[in-house]
């Protein structure tokens, strides 16, 4: 689950990092569910899309998506078209 680090002032870092290291690790086992919160800002949205992919949410509701990644351990790209 992506719930932190906060974004929500110039001192917080927000997500982005915890997005795109989920990504990463999803993609190492058979099947990984990936939930991230507080996509109602831009940044979360962006980078959900862009390393958890689109094609993959598979669930929304309020401020939460949830992702299902399949196992992709001998791909150099996180969206496969």
């Amino acid at each position: 689950m992506v719930d932190g680090p906060r974004g929500d002032s110039p001192n917080s870092p927000g997500r982005m990092a915890t997005i795109y290291m989920s990504g990463l690790l999803a993609r190492r086992g058979k099947m990984t569910h990936v939930i991230v919160h507080n996509v109602d800002r831009m940044i979360e949205k962006w980078f959900s899309w862009e390393f958890l992919c689109e094609k993959n949410l598979v669930s929304s509701k309020g401020r939460f998506w949830l992702f299902q990644i399949k196992g992709l351990t001998n791909s150099t790209s996180f969206c496969l078209t």
